[in-house]
């Protein structure tokens, strides 16, 4: 499981990670979506307020795949599910996950566990402004500074520079 700023961040296939609580909170949240968006998402994201499903298409071809669009389920004392929101990302500049690793199992077919987090650990030790490396417009130009891959080859090893230029 992901986490940042108090947020965590899953793969619809690694909710076994979940605790008993969290699990029932999300199933509860998973309730209040439209019927059309009951099984069209990827991600699930959560705070103590809301529970986000994220649809992320390239979550198994991308690196840094990114965020289409999301349903957001409010979940404080006073919403329990009565405030459902859509978010479409920015088409020019949508959102960018980092280390998929990180939202899985280690068991996870669709892409390499390791070579991800390889990746990751050589994207963390770059100089980069961490405030903006989750846009696609500066992500998209570190790529290139670094001539770094933006597809994940599935399944096997992929290839991208492990030291620094």
């Amino acid at each position: 499981m992901k986490i940042v700023n108090g947020k965590k961040y899953i793969h619809k296939s690694a909710l076994n990670q979940l605790s008993e609580k969290e699990l029932n909170r999300v199933n509860k949240a998973r309730g209040f979506l439209p019927s059309s968006c009951s099984s069209d998402y990827n991600i699930i994201a959560f705070t103590k307020d809301q529970v986000e499903f994220i649809m992320c298409n390239s979550f198994d071809y991308y690196y840094e795949p990114l965020i289409e669009y999301r349903f957001i389920v409010k979940m404080n004392d006073r919403l329990v599910g009565k405030e459902v929101i859509f978010r479409k990302s920015d088409e020019n500049n949508p959102r960018v996950f980092h280390k998929r690793y990180l939202f899985i199992n280690k068991t996870y077919k669709n892409f390499s566990y390791e070579d991800d987090k390889i990746r990751g650990d050589y994207i963390d030790s770059l100089d980069l402004d961490k405030k903006k490396i989750g846009r696609f417009i500066y992500w998209n130009d570190i790529l290139k500074k670094y001539n770094l891959e933006f597809f994940s080859p599935n399944k096997h090893k992929g290839t991208y520079k492990k030291e620094k230029p």
